[in-house]
């Protein structure tokens, strides 16, 4: 088991799973420029996931506390 502090431990699991989520989110952010999001889902499907995502992004990043302002979401266009 690992030593230190289960606060210490809590804040590495989190920022590891923020991480997770913010690549996630830039992802989707590189199918809606690309348009390739086309490829893979209608246009209702993929609004309904990027909603999905930019909150689990926001949730994430709320666990974590507050995000410095160079570390804080772009917005997001809608799909169409």
């Amino acid at each position: 088991m690992p030593a230190g502090h289960p606060a210490q431990s809590l804040d590495m699991v989190i920022e590891r799973w923020r991480a997770l989520a913010r690549n996630r989110h830039a992802y989707y952010l590189e199918l809606l420029q690309s348009g390739r999001w086309r490829h893979y889902f209608n246009e209702q499907q993929f609004a309904e996931r990027l909603r999905d995502v930019v909150a689990s992004t926001r949730a994430w990043d709320g666990l974590a506390g507050n995000a410095p302002a160079s570390d804080r979401l772009p917005e997001t266009r809608s799909a169409a």
